[in-house]
């Protein structure tokens, strides 16, 4: 395979000359104009190693154009100096799929798919969730013990099933993964299909630090009175459909906000709606967290379909159940910006086949419309209504 890079780091150069697998032309490029040379000057480059981060002439865009204009088959392995969902959208539409960031993560992953032992990192990686099933297994084993023994148990289960009140009827949705997967986009579609279901509806904008739904649904997050309680930061979107904003401020990370009165904000918001959807930080920090991922009725967990995000998937879900002690029965996976370039579902589901996989999600370049010029378009709508399907079993 020949091989240029043009990162920034010429040790990635060297290390790459290293593996007998590579054929990696000349040291690392410095500037974007040094790569169109390259590509002019030699043929038959099969990879281009990339980082936006290179100085130049060319919007990164742009780049990525002429690049594709010389050598129409060559693979474009992309570092990206910090998360850019657009940018990352972009790439996605010209067919690009390896994206990493400069962590020593990445870089391991990255170097594991140029090696003939590329094999064994599915194998590292099939291993570690087959340990996180052996975990969940012998955890559900041990509560099924403990279930048939405690004969009390299951009356006082059935007499709270019996007699359920409209509070306990609402069911809490939360939707969580690796950041930069789409939980907001999901949360927003998920509570507009709910809408038109006639249900009643509040979208919880709970992303801390990166709090966005405003902007997908064209509203003022600015709130004219911030002493009252939650129900002064919801907004009506439509009759059925209130988004509840500024969590960052009602619930900061700094704020007097005791964990005893946040139940209690949530328990009368239950009394209101029919389903509460939550988008989440991806900051596990976040001292509500917990709180939220374990009162909750249900959690949709997404995944990117790619060796990167599925590694980080893994790492999220294993704190869930061992650190939060979230039930396994809780969770839902939803895989998302699914691609023809992504890992097959057979693998998917052998890696992840101890949870209730319940949808899965094409990656669709008309998501940029809802987010910029907020056209309502359905977007895979048939997957949206299993998935609302799946949650009213």
């Amino acid at each position: 395979m020949k091989i240029i890079t043009a990162i920034g780091l010429p040790n990635v150069n060297e290390a790459l000359k290293e593996i007998e697998e590579c054929n990696v032309i000349g040291t690392d490029i410095q500037y974007q104009e040094g790569i169109i040379e390259a590509l002019e000057e030699i043929e038959d480059i099969d990879c281009l190693v990339l980082s936006n981060n290179l100085p130049g002439e060319y919007n990164f865009n742009i780049l990525i154009n002429k690049i594709k204009e010389i050598n129409g088959n060559i693979e474009i392995i992309v570092f990206l100096k910090e998360k850019n969902i657009d940018l990352e959208n972009f790439l996605n539409s010209k067919g690009i799929y390896k994206i990493y960031y400069f962590n020593m993560q990445d870089f391991k992953i990255f170097f594991s798919n140029f090696t003939s032992n590329s094999k064994d990192f599915y194998k590292e990686l099939s291993n570690e969730i087959t340990e996180l099933k052996s975990y969940i297994l012998s955890n559900n084993s041990k509560k099924a013990i403990r279930m048939c023994k405690t004969k009390t148990a299951k009356v006082n289960k059935e007499i709270r099933k019996a007699t359920k009140n409209v509070c306990d009827d609402s069911k809490i949705i939360v939707i969580t993964g690796a950041f930069g997967v789409g939980k907001s986009i999901i949360s927003t579609i998920l509570a507009k299909l709910i809408e038109v279901k006639k249900k009643k509806v509040l979208l919880v904008d709970f992303d801390i630090f990166n709090n966005s739904i405003h902007t997908i649904l064209g509203i003022n997050k600015k709130c004219e009175n911030n002493n009252l309680g939650p129900e002064s930061f919801i907004k009506k979107v439509k009759d059925n459909f209130d988004v509840f904003l500024n969590t960052d401020i009602f619930y900061a990370e700094k704020s007097s906000k005791r964990q005893d009165e946040f139940k209690e904000d949530f328990r009368k918001l239950k009394e209101k709606y029919d389903f509460i959807i939550i988008d989440t930080t991806s900051n596990i920090n976040y001292r509500f967290v917990k709180m939220i991922l374990s009162n909750c009725d249900k959690l949709i967990f997404l995944i990117e379909p790619n060796l990167c995000e599925i590694k980080k998937a893994n790492n999220i879900l294993e704190l869930y159940l061992k650190d939060f002690e979230i039930d396994i029965d809780k969770i839902k996976i939803i895989f998302n910006k699914v691609n023809k370039y992504g890992i097959a579902d057979s693998i998917l589901e052998e890696l992840f086949g101890e949870f209730e996989i319940i949808g899965n999600i094409k990656y669709n370049e008309k998501y940029n419309l809802l987010i910029n010029k907020n056209l309502w378009t359905n977007f895979d709508i048939d997957k949206y209504e299993e998935i609302y399907e799946n949650l009213n079993k």
